[in-house]
């Protein structure tokens, strides 16, 4: 194809044509060596010539300018994308939304704090050997906190999807719905369950096994199968996840944790929520007694 073809084509001349007739603006110059329109800041060339025609091209300015805005778009859609997977793992318990490792002065041995972390900084090998954790102890002495803590530093780091739900929430929802199977395949589709409050509902007085137990058994040995990691927390004691039970569902429980998560941590020292409670009061007293004063 000759050149007189492709000047007289409308759709090359409609793209190439004006570049030709393109004038210098703001910030721009023509270079008298080539004839090209130059940038007055980077002094690189913004036009190229191929094919006879000339192309308009980016000079560093431009350049640094498309990938400084290429950046800012990845790290939008990064933060909206953390911001649902935070609000898909913690729905109506969204106070753990802040609960993060950098400001985790709560009280939990440090050696825990520092386990956790680490857990989080090899997600990739915990999850293929799906590894799981147990976080035992009283009411107060930060389980939950903590496990909120792995929660957001896995969807931070990784975008992982992962869910935190009250044993009570699942039993509730479990309970009622006709199609069972698709909740469950729902929860099994998440990097990382945490089933938190393990035997409020299903044990009674952290002894005698209810009807639920069948139900949350029936969770456990599909995240089991599936080779996808749990994080339980639980008032119940230790004996419970290593001593062998007269139930056999809890045995059948206990046996597919035991294999996940090996023994469970516990969490010791003082009622962490009763303690910020007395801090809180002593503060208020503290400011009445001041303006009381003045």
């Amino acid at each position: 194809m000759g050149t007189d073809n492709l000047d007289s084509n409308p759709l090359i001349m409609a793209i190439f044509g004006s570049e030709a007739a393109r004038k210098p603006q703001e910030n721009e110059y023509i270079n008298k060596k080539d004839g090209f329109i130059y940038c007055s800041i980077c002094k690189k060339p913004k036009q190229s010539r191929s094919g006879g025609f000339l192309h308009p091209m980016q000079c560093d300015c431009e350049r640094k300018e498309r990938e400084e805005a290429e950046a800012e778009e990845k790290k939008y859609k990064h933060r909206q994308a953390l911001s649902k997977r935070k609000a898909d793992c913690f729905g109506s318990n969204s106070k753990y939304v802040d609960c993060i490792f950098a400001n985790c002065d709560n009280g939990v041995n440090t050696k825990i704090t520092e386990f956790c972390f680490n857990y989080c900084v090899n997600w990739r090998e915990m999850k293929k050997e799906n590894v799981s954790l147990i976080f035992c102890g009283n009411v107060g002495r930060g389980k939950t906190h903590l496990a909120a803590c792995i929660c957001n530093k896995l969807i931070e780091d990784y975008e992982a999807r992962v869910k935190l739900i009250t044993e009570n929430e699942f039993l509730e929802r479990y309970s009622v719905i006709q199609d069972r199977g698709e909740y469950l395949n729902e929860l099994l589709s998440y990097s990382l369950l945490v089933i938190d409050e393990m035997g409020i509902q299903t044990f009674k007085g952290n002894a005698v096994a209810t009807g639920y137990l069948p139900f949350l058994e029936d969770l456990i040995n599909r995240r089991y199968n599936a080779n996808k990691p749990l994080i339980i927390t639980s008032n119940l004691p230790k004996t419970f996840f290593i001593n062998p039970s007269k139930d056999n569902v809890v045995n059948r429980i206990v046996s597919r944790l035991k294999e996940m998560a090996a023994e469970p941590i516990m969490f010791k020292g003082e009622d962490l929520r009763a303690k910020k409670q007395k801090e809180k009061i002593e503060r208020l007293k503290k400011s009445l007694n001041d303006k009381a004063a003045g």
